[in-house]
């Protein structure tokens, strides 16, 4: 059995340099010269010798290690037909996450977002290199000064996925996950819930979907999310009335179609004070349904 790596604290090593060097306010981060200039310094007998766009089919990026007695090469790739820049560096962050964390373990990472999805031991690392990803691109203690005294809407997010270069899931991601409000993340395709991410606030007050392990969820009706087959908007702001998305909880909800991806992309805003019966904290429950930070 693997023994789990700590990808936060490797990532937070990588923060501070970063900031001493180049100073506090230095986003985004450019990954490429990134990887290949720290890997050359730290790791001189297993660097890492090119970061590059390739056809990867059915891939989002790959890591490649070729191995010679002591000594190892690695080699980054992203599929270049990624039509979104913001797409492309957190493939590189993650592979990179790849490098750092788990090139002890094997040689070739293939990473696509079914391998991301699957609840097996490659997922787990999958899980950790998104989570070293998100951590670097967007550091908790410049995120929390760029959302401070504001409050949750579609200029905010569109400005956090400029400055940290991501895409608006990893944005909203790493809001859910900073965020005192009680708020899900919720993503969805053709009616069902795919995964979902509560904050600590809601899912200590036991709003969150369970989705590992079940049958399909379906999105409400009522829902604005439902309706992507007969809007012609992309994205809306609604306010619903109790019992729409939660119980007996009034709910905004923000929901962006995505059409590259076919995903249904909604957050769910919910009031500061829970209902009093509702909150408990379930100790026994998986509160990160989350597998894909793309």
């Amino acid at each position: 059995m693997r023994i789990p790596t700590n990808p936060l604290k490797i990532a937070n090593n990588l923060i501070l340099m970063l900031d001493t060097v180049l100073g506090v306010d230095r986003y985004p981060v450019d990954i490429k010269p990134l990887a290949l200039d720290y890997s050359r310094q730290r790791f001189p007998e297993h660097y890492i010798k090119n970061v590059k766009g390739d056809d990867l089919p059915g891939f989002e990026g790959a890591l490649y290690g070729k191995k010679r007695n002591e000594k190892s090469r690695w080699l980054i790739l992203y599929n270049d037909h990624l039509i979104k820049p913001e797409r492309i560096n957190f493939t590189l962050a993650h592979e990179f996450g790849h490098y750092l964390l788990h090139r002890n373990e094997q040689i070739k990472f293939e990473c696509s977002s079914a391998d991301i999805a699957r609840m097996t031991d490659k997922a787990e690392r999958e899980s950790e290199a998104n989570a070293f990803a998100s951590q670097l691109l967007m550091p908790p203690h410049d995120f929390r000064t760029q959302i401070q005294d504001h409050s949750i809407s579609f200029d905010l997010i569109e400005y956090i996925t400029r400055r940290y270069h991501v895409s608006l899931t990893a944005a909203v991601l790493q809001w859910i996950k900073i965020t005192p409000k009680r708020a899900v993340l919720v993503i969805s395709r053709d009616g069902y819930i795919l995964w979902s991410r509560s904050s600590e606030a809601a899912f200590n007050s036991s709003v969150y979907f369970k989705t590992v392990g079940r049958s399909p969820v379906p999105i409400p009706e009522l829902s604005y999310a439902y309706q992507r087959k007969t809007t012609i908007a992309n994205k809306a702001e609604v306010q619903h009335q109790e019992g729409i998305w939660w119980k007996d909880e009034p709910v905004k909800e923000m929901t962006v179609f995505s059409n590259k991806q076919d995903l249904t992309i909604s957050l769910l805003v919910f009031p500061d004070d829970a209902p009093t019966r509702w909150v408990r904290k379930e100790q026994t429950e998986l509160r990160d349904n989350c597998h894909v930070f793309y």
